[in-house]
Order: structure tokens, then C-alpha cells, then sequence
């Protein structure tokens, strides 16, 4: 199997990470994604973004002196210079030009950077071009703009005019070099080796009663890795305890009697599995690694451990007197049929989910379930295996951790393979009062259970009883559960107050999940407390009138007879409810007032593309070559060179809503569409895109992908429960129990004061596999047991209800970890995971027994499940409290983990008649 694992895990050397947002959350085939890639071949993305966000402390801006420690702060940002490949960089080789001129955005451009020499002047050249509402500020390089980009809370007269502002923004606009980057996407070193510099020298700012913030091309980039960074050390953490815990729970902490080496099998197993499927998936199949990807572990962890609590519990439940392995076959017909329920449906789950349309989603959905299912094969075929190996192991009372020796460096060491001389006795050597030693003169080799340290106490509180290495008794979640199970399990009280909590709950899940709110923000994947993070806050504080840039593009319509069209398709894009109507910015108006300035003849086709030229070429026009597209584009536009395709440009209205971005989104392409009949051309009709379409493509979808995908992940795991567990009021039960979890994560991320986007649905869909294990483990156990239902849950409880805690709270362990990231993503993973955990447990070994005692009822229970499998079948966890006899003594087996430390519990009787179930017909009678 090792070799198998290796040869899947090849391919991990031929995955390639995806990070670019619009291969990663836009739908495919959707209306984005056809426009992108038009918009894609005729343009380039002609530069680079770096904002210096300034806040005047005072309240105004527009002060002079305010205004000079701006000028200072413009002058010191363009002298940044940069080294790369042995060439200094400089602002002025690196600038997007428009003709001559470096492209700046900023309130200072209008006095040409030369300061007035008093407020007054400041106010009459910003408020000298009125349009509207706006106010218009000239750019040197000859465009205008309107003064709410580069001004934040803006105060103005009755007049609109502008009277104050108490923020202002330094636009550098750098060219943008690309160049393929090694996982398939682009990148552009030249211009972030500047933009380096550019943040450093932003940082060092210091301004007189000015607050300064920035932000800069490759700024989320750093961001993002920073964050992982740090995630980075709590996964390891998360790792290292969750891999304590496995080790102290499957193998008791005394000499003779530690598994170790299994456990790091067992956990290895789990690694292979994730390597093996990501191997396949993203190797292989060229399946997109995400960086949603990085919470893979958490999952396949969280589901291997609870395989493996499982396959030990069987194992330790048979008689230790078969060989070895016999005892593994039997306890494979106990676990094996568990395992196999919980993984083919996490599987099932996982896989139907990645039929959704959202790229990321379904690249981790396909990856998660082949993992899960390597997990089923590992564990069964290569984790089972060793720990019978391992416990010939123990048998030959050799080394835990150097089997090749029995001893070790010290006697007193835990790993060393001799036992205890007595096994009631605790690792200081004196013998525990009350412990009761077996028949045999030496402790048998298979002693542990799975709980480990599951040697309960006579009445499950005494401290008498085998202790570990720490002096910590053994056996203390199975102690707990046989002392506490009748309170709910066997209680009508109990049942009742089990029942109304179950449902309270569920109701406050109910009511959060109609309340959840469809609204995604990339911003959140910022790192709190970051200087990405504070320009942000200070930008939608201070500026959230303008929102993104967005483009109207028509495609090689006969221009120079469509003069009506494109001036209404101007007329109508200002008009549009969601458009700041001052951004509009139509290159074929403003030709047209450039032709009737400049008595420009256009009787001709050939005449208007001799004009157009004229007009590129001037101050005024050389903003717009960029907007227009020639067949030939690096010759000038004429009759045989015609247009190919145009865009006029336009700022949506600033939104802090996804559901508004998606709304403006939708009304900006009907608006445009109108004009399909009267603009359309060669290459198809005109169409509304902007860069941040494709992320709202992925808004608009997210609810229905929600709501489609857990349907068909919860019918999946219907159906395969229903078939492993040929029981339909048990397989309803257990279903109710896993989608009630899934409610109550929905919607008490609500409450916690997350919303419905990309990340929280793919962590929903992460909770589907964890609840799956709680309620599938119990209900299978259920299933499997004998007697009237009230037997049948309090077995169940007694026998699986160690494996599902421990499956439980190994996993809260790692995920609890997590409540520190300041990643958005593990954030968001912690939360509901979080949840998933808790309410698992609950309705799993809490809620689903009461229900199953309460419904389970005996119609459908098969007839082999009436009577018990013969002498030769071991005793198993089905078995778990019943009295068995041995040398002529009546033994309560319902709290020991194995045959050889069975007990006699006179306290039995106050468990109900549940618990003396007559056992007759095992090889222990």
C-alpha cells in the first residue's frame, strides 16, 4: 500500500497552485466569463494601482499647508527607485504614459503642483467645472476626473460646490510589464520590484497633522502570504496535538501497554491518503490546487482519527486469547462495516458537491472525496494490518518505538516492552487499591482499549483502579458515560428535556439560516490589524461615493454612421441609477467636440477616420487610444483598418452590499444591451464588463450553489445510509440527526456574525463530513445491537459513544487552535468547525440514542440481530453491557474495554434492565 500511496503521490510534483480570483470564483460558463475572455484579447492590463491615502486629523484637506505636506509626500513617493536585473527603476521609466505624461491621479494635478497661496484659490480652481451635482478636476495629461475620486467626504455648498474634505488620495498609475509566471498565470517583477520601494518609502512618511495610509499593486499578495505564514504554526500546533491526543487515547501511557508506532501509522496513513488524492486529482488530472485547499488537512484528519479510534475499539473488544489474526477478522465485521458507512458517504458527499459551477468549490470538493476515500482504503488495508502486527509486537513485550529491543534507555521508561509486574498496579510501582488482577498471572498484550484507559471503576467514580504514567486514571470517558447515559438514554425526564433541547436548537438554527445573508467582501481575507487592512477601512470610511470602474464595449459597428447611437448609449449609461453619472467617459463624444472645435470634416467615412486619428494623436484625445482597438492596432485607424472594438468608461456607485454589486452589475448590462439591435457588429453586440464582474458573477450564484449543493451532498448521504443500514426509521434517524447539524451550522454562523459567501459554503459543505461521523457511527451501532430499544441505546452509547467522543474531541483540539488566525479563512473554518464539533457531538451521542430508544422500534431490525453470532465470534462492541461468567462468577461487562479486565459492577442495577442482558454462548462463558 506504501507503494501504491507513493506512486499516486507522484503526481503531487505536477500541481500548480491557482490564485487568480477569476479562475477561482467565477462561474464557468457564465456571462463574465465569455466577456473576460473578449475583453482579455483585445486588451491589456495597461497599469498598475499604487494610492497614498491621506486623512487630515483637523478635518480638512484643503488647506495650504495641508496641501504642501501632500506635495511633499507626491514628491518623495515619485523619487522611489528600485534595482532589478542590474537597472535602476524609477517613477519616471516606470509610469503609465498618456502621450508624454506620467499618469497621476490626484487634487494637485489641477494646480499643476505649483500650491496656492491661499485657501480661497484651492476652493475656486476645484470648484472651477462644474458638472451636475460633481465638480470635475483637469488632469495635466489632459483628461478630467471627477474631484470624489481623489477627495474623501467630500462637504459641499448649496451650490454643490466643494467647501471641505477631509481625506485626499496620491494615484500612481505604473505600467504593467506582464510576463508568465510558473503556475500558468502572470506576473510583473519589474513593476513590483518597484512598487516595493514605492510601500517602503509610503511607510516612512511621516506628515504633519496627516494620517497616511497605502496600498499598492502587490499588496494583497503580501498580505495573503504573510497570513499564511502564521497559519503556518498553528496547523502545526494543531497537528502536534491532535497527535498527543491520539496517542494517549489509543494506547494507555503505561509500560508494556503504549502504541506509539501505530498511532504514527495511523496518522501517517492519514497523510498518505491526502497525498495520494491530491496526487490524483491535482496532479494527474490537472485539477486546480486552491488556496481553499489549506484546510484539507483539518478534514481528512478530523475523519481518519475517528477510522482509527474505530478499527482499535473492535480490535481491543476481542478475546485475547484467539490468534491475532482472528482477532483482526472479527473485529473487522465489527468496524469495518462503520468505517465503510461514514467514508463511502463522505465520499459520495464530496464528489456529488463538485458538480457545482464555482471553480474553487468544485476543485476542493473533487479532491476531499478522493481523499476521504484513500482514507477508507489506507486505513483498512494498511493502518488494520499493523495493528495487528504491532500487536505481536506487544505480545513479545518488545519496544514501542525500537521494536527491535524489549528494553529501554530506562526501566522506568514508559516505551519499554516489559509490563508492569501487575496490572493494577500505576507506574510508580505501588499496586492500586481496588484493582483486581486477571486469571492469568500476567497481564495479556491486548489490555488496552480503544478508550484508552478504559478500565472503568466499580461504580464508575471510585479513584480504585489502574492508573498511567501521569497517575491519571484509566477508563475515564467510558467511566463517564456508564455512570451518566440512564439520565438521558434511560430517563423519560431525561429523554424529555434531551428531546426539547434537541429541538430548541434546532429552531434557533432554522431562524439563523432564514437570516443569513448572501454578502461576500474580498476585503476579509485581509489580515486584521495590517496596513492593507487600515487602508481599506479608511478608503470605504472616506471614500463611498465612487465605486468600481466598469466599461460599455461595442464591437465594430459602421462608427462613423452610428453618431445617434453611441451619443444615447452615453446619455443612457449616465442615467443609469447605479452609474455616477460624471464617470461617464465617452471617447466618441468627446471626438465629436473635438471635430466641431476644430472644424474637423467627417463627410466621409475615410474623413471621420482621418479625424479620429487627428483626435488621438492631440492632448486632449491621447487618453482614448487605449479605449479604441484597430483591426491592425499598430497603425492608424483608416477604412481598411477599421475599429475593432471600443468601450466607454463609467463608475458604478459605491456599495458595501454584494447583493448591490450584483444588482448594478445586472442593470449596467441591460442598459447596455439595449443597444444590441442598433450598435451590434462584426464580432458580436455590445456588452457591459468590468474587472470585479466575474468575482459578482460568483455572488450571484453562491445562494442557489448553497442550497443545490447540500441538498445533493445530504441526498447522497440518505441514500448510501439506507443501503449500509437496511433500516428506514434507524437510516431516517441518523439523517435527521446530520442535516439538523448542517442547519444549525448554517444558521448559527449567522449568529456568530458570519454571511453566506465562496468560503463559509465550502465549510458548510466541510461540516456535512463531519457530522456525517457522529450520527452514522451511533446509528450503525444501534443497528448492530440486541435487545428492545432501550438496550439497544444505552449499548450503543456505552459501546460507540468512546469512538465518537474521542473522534470528536481529537478534532476540537486542532480546530480550537485556530480561534487565534487572523486569516479570514481559517478564521471562518474555526467558526464553523467549530460549530459542526459541538453540534455533531450533541445530536450525535445525545440527541440520536433518545430518538432511536424513543422510534427505534424492532420492525425492521433483521433476524440476525435477534440472536447473538455463536461461540466462535469474539466478544465485540455490539456486546457491550451484558453479563458474561467467568470461573463461575457473574461479570457486567458494560464499562470494560476487554475480556481480560472485565469487572464485576455491582452498581449495574441502577442502568436498568439494559444492562443485564444474559450474554450466553461466547467462548468467555
Amino acid at each position: 500500500m506504501v507503494l501504491v500511496a507513493l506512486a499516486f503521490g507522484a503526481g503531487v510534483r505536477m500541481v500548480e497552485n491557482e490564485r487568480r480570483g477569476e479562475e477561482l470564483w467565477m462561474p464557468t460558463d457564465s456571462e463574465a466569463a465569455a466577456d473576460k475572455d473578449l475583453v482579455d484579447r483585445y486588451y491589456d492590463k495597461s497599469a498598475r494601482v499604487e494610492t497614498a491615502l491621506l486623512v487630515s486629523r483637523a478635518g480638512d484637506m484643503l488647506t495650504v499647508a495641508n496641501l504642501e505636506a501632500m506635495l511633499e509626500a507626491y514628491n518623495q513617493l515619485a523619487a522611489a527607485t528600485a534595482e532589478y536585473n542590474g537597472e535602476t527603476l524609477t517613477w519616471e521609466s516606470m509610469c503609465n504614459l498618456v502621450g508624454s505624461t506620467c499618469q497621476a491621479i490626484n487634487v494637485l494635478e489641477p494646480f499643476s503642483y505649483v500650491v496656492p497661496s491661499t485657501r480661497a484659490e484651492i476652493l475656486a480652481i476645484i470648484n472651477s467645472h462644474p458638472d451636475g451635482d460633481s465638480r470635475l478636476l483637469n488632469m495635466t495629461y489632459g483628461s478630467q476626473t471627477d474631484a470624489e475620486k481623489v477627495l474623501g467626504q467630500v462637504s459641499t455648498a448649496d451650490n454643490h460646490d466643494i467647501t471641505q474634505a477631509k481625506a485626499a488620495k496620491l494615484v500612481f498609475m505604473v505600467r504593467n510589464d506582464q510576463v508568465r509566471s510558473s503556475d500558468g498565470g502572470w506576473e510583473s517583477p519589474k513593476a513590483e520590484a518597484w512598487e516595493k520601494s514605492w510601500l517602503d518609502v509610503a511607510a516612512s512618511l511621516s506628515l504633519a497633522g496627516i494620517d497616511l495610509t497605502r496600498y499598492a499593486g502587490r499588496t494583497r499578495s503580501d498580505e495573503f502570504g504573510s497570513a499564511i505564514q502564521g497559519d503556518v504554526v498553528l496547523i502545526n500546533v494543531a497537528v502536534m496535538l491532535l497527535l498527543g491526543y491520539c496517542m494517549l487515547s489509543i494506547g494507555k501511557l503505561r509500560r508494556g501497554e503504549t502504541r506509539f508506532t501505530i498511532t504514527l501509522i495511523g496518522v501517517t496513513s492519514i497523510g498518505l491518503a491526502a497525498i495520494s488524492g491530491i496526487g490524483l486529482v491535482n496532479g494527474y488530472a490537472g485539477v486546480m490546487y486552491t488556496p481553499l485547499h489549506s484546510v484539507l488537512s483539518f478534514l481528512l484528519l478530523g475523519l481518519g482519527v475517528d477510522d482509527m479510534f474505530v478499527i482499535c475499539a473492535a480490535f481491543d473488544a476481542t478475546d485475547p486469547a484467539d490468534p491475532i489474526p482472528k482477532r483482526l477478522s472479527n473485529s473487522l465485521r465489527h468496524s469495518g462495516s462503520n468505517v465503510t458507512l461514514t467514508s463511502l458517504t463522505d465520499t459520495l458527499a464530496f464528489l456529488i458537491g463538485s458538480s457545482t459551477i464555482i471553480p474553487a468549490l468544485r476543485a476542493f470538493a473533487l479532491t476531499a472525496g478522493v481523499c476521504i476515500f484513500f482514507i477508507w482504503v489506507y486505513q483498512v488495508l494498511l493502518f488494520a494490518p499493523c495493528l495487528a502486527i504491532d500487536e505481536r509486537r506487544r505480545a513479545a513485550g518488545r519496544n514501542d518505538l525500537w521494536c527491535c529491543c524489549s528494553s529501554c534507555c530506562c526501566d522506568r521508561c514508559i516505551c519499554a516492552g516489559k509490563p508492569l509486574d501487575k496490572p493494577g498496579s500505576s507506574e510508580d510501582g505501588h499496586q492500586d487499591s481496588g484493582a483486581v488482577a486477571p486469571s492469568s498471572p500476567s497481564p495479556s498484550p491486548s489490555t488496552t482499549g480503544h478508550d484508552n484507559l478504559e478500565h472503568p471503576a466499580s461504580d464508575g467514580s471510585s479513584d480504585d483502579g489502574p492508573k498511567n504514567c501521569l497517575g491519571l486514571r484509566v477508563g475515564l470517558i467510558r467511566r463517564l458515560l456508564v455512570k451518566t447515559h440512564p439520565a438521558w438514554v434511560l430517563d423519560p425526564r431525561g429523554n424529555t428535556v434531551g428531546v426539547l433541547l434537541f429541538a430548541a436548537i434546532g429552531a434557533c438554527g432554522v431562524a439563523g439560516l432564514a437570516r443569513l445573508e448572501v454578502d461576500s467582501n474580498v476585503d476579509n481575507f485581509l489580515p486584521p490589524g495590517s496596513y492593507a487592512r487600515d487602508y481599506v477601512n479608511a478608503d470605504n470610511e472616506y471614500f463611498n461615493v465612487v465605486g468600481v470602474l466598469t466599461h460599455a464595449y461595442t464591437m465594430n459597428p459602421s462608427y462613423w454612421e452610428r453618431a445617434s447611437e453611441m451619443a444615447s448609449l452615453r446619455s443612457a449609461m449616465a442615467e443609469n441609477s447605479y452609474i455616477v453619472s460624471s464617470t461617464v467617459d465617452s471617447w466618441y463624444h468627446n471626438l465629436v467636440a473635438y471635430n466641431t472645435a476644430n472644424a474637423c470634416s467627417t463627410a466621409t467615412e475615410a474623413e471621420w477616420y482621418s479625424c479620429l486619428d487627428t483626435f488621438l494623436a492631440s492632448s486632449s484625445g491621447s487618453q482614448y487610444r487605449r479605449q479604441v482597438v484597430f483591426e491592425d492596432n499598430g497603425a492608424t485607424g483608416t477604412v481598411d483598418n477599421p475599429i475593432a472594438i471600443s468601450r466607454i468608461s463609467a463608475n458604478h456607485k459605491w456599495a458595501a452590499k454584494s447583493s448591490v454589486k450584483v444588482s448594478g452589475m445586472d442593470s449596467f448590462r441591460d442598459t447596455v444591451s439595449a443597444y444590441n439591435s442598433r450598435l451590434d457588429g462584426s464580432l458580436g453586440e455590445p456588452f457591459g464588463y468590468s474587472y470585479a464582474y466575474p468575482a459578482y458573477e460568483g455572488y450571484k450564484v453562491i445562494q442557489e450553489e448553497a442550497i443545490r449543493n447540500m441538498g445533493l451532498a445530504l441526498l447522497a448521504i440518505m441514500v448510501t445510509v439506507v443501503v449500509l443500514v437496511p433500516s428506514l426509521v434507524i437510516s431516517g434517524l441518523i439523517f435527521v440527526a446530520i442535516s439538523s447539524t448542517v442547519i444549525e451550522v448554517g444558521g448559527f454562523v449567522h449568529w456568530w456574525g458570519l454571511t453566506l459567501d465562496n468560503v463559509t459554503v465550502i465549510m458548510l459543505v466541510v461540516s456535512v463530513g463531519i457530522s456525517v461521523d457522529y450520527a452514522a457511527h451511533m446509528g450503525h451501532s444501534f443497528y448492530s445491537e440486541t435487545g428492545d430499544p432501550s438496550e439497544r441505546a444505552a449499548k450503543s452509547v456505552v459501546g460507540m459513544g468512546p469512538c465518537v467522543w474521542h473522534g470528536f474531541f481529537s478534532t476540537f483540539l486542532a480546530i480550537v487552535v485556530l480561534a487565534t488566525s487572523e486569516s479570514y479563512v481559517f478564521s471562518v473554518f474555526f467558526k464553523e468547525l467549530f460549530l459542526a464539533s459541538v453540534f455533531g457531538i450533541f445530536n450525535g451521542l445525545v440527541a440520536l440514542p433518545i430518538l432511536l430508544k424513543l422510534l427505534g422500534g424492532y420492525a425492521d431490525l433483521p433476524a440476525s440481530n435477534n440472536q447473538h453470532q455463536g461461540s466462535d465470534e469474539a466478544l465485540g462492541p455490539a456486546d457491550v453491557g451484558t453479563a458474561v461468567h467467568l470461573d463461575g462468577s457473574t461479570w457486567n461487562s458494560v464499562d470494560v474495554t476487554t475480556q481480560e479486565d472485565l469487572k464485576l459492577d455491582v452498581a449495574a442495577p441502577e442502568h436498568s434492565a439494559a444492562l443485564k442482558h444474559e450474554y450466553s454462548g461466547n467462548s468467555a462463558t
